[in-house]
C-alpha cells in the first residue's frame, strides 16, 4: 500500500510541479509551513484529521483516497492522479480508462458487457477500456 506522502508527491507530479519547488507549493497551496510540508512530502508528519482535511482541500483530490489510497467515490482528478501517479498507466491509457468508467457509471450496455468480463476475470480494465474505445469510434 502506497503511503499519504506517495499519493501526495503523486498529484503534485501530475499537476507538473517540479521536484525542487514541491515544498514550497504544498506549504502555499494548502496553508502549511515549509518544515511541515517538508515533512508530509518524507511521510514524517503526525497526521491529524485536520491536516488530512486540508491536503485534501489544497490538492483537490478525495480525502478517503489520500487517507487510506482506496477510491471510494468517482471524483475524476483524483483517480487520473492514482493512475499515472501511482499505478504507472501512461496519460492516455488512463484517458481510456476514465472513458469507460464513465460509459459505466452512466449505464451505456457496452460498457455495461464489458464490465461484467471484468468482475468475472476475463478481462482487465485497460483492455475492456481499449475495447471499449475500439466498438465505439466515431
Amino acid at each position: 500500500m502506497k503511503t499519504i506522502g506517495q499519493r501526495v508527491v503523486a498529484v503534485l507530479a501530475h499537476d507538473g510541479i517540479p521536484e525542487r519547488g514541491r515544498v514550497k507549493y504544498l506549504a502555499k497551496t494548502c496553508g502549511f509551513s515549509t518544515s511541515t510540508a517538508r515533512r508530509l512530502l518524507g511521510d514524517l508528519a503526525e497526521l491529524k484529521t485536520q491536516t488530512l482535511i486540508r491536503l485534501s482541500d489544497g490538492l483537490q483530490v478525495s480525502f478517503e483516497w489520500l487517507w487510506d489510497g482506496r477510491l471510494t467515490r468517482f471524483d475524476l482528478r483524483t483517480l487520473r492522479a492514482h493512475l499515472i501517479g501511482l499505478k504507472g498507466y501512461p496519460p492516455e491509457a488512463a484517458a481510456l480508462m476514465i472513458r469507460f468508467m464513465t460509459a459505466c457509471s452512466t449505464g451505456h450496455h457496452r460498457a455495461e458487457n464489458l464490465l461484467a468480463r471484468i468482475e468475472s476475470g476475463q478481462l482487465t480494465l485497460a483492455t475492456a477500456a481499449r475495447l471499449y474505445a475500439h466498438a465505439t469510434r466515431g
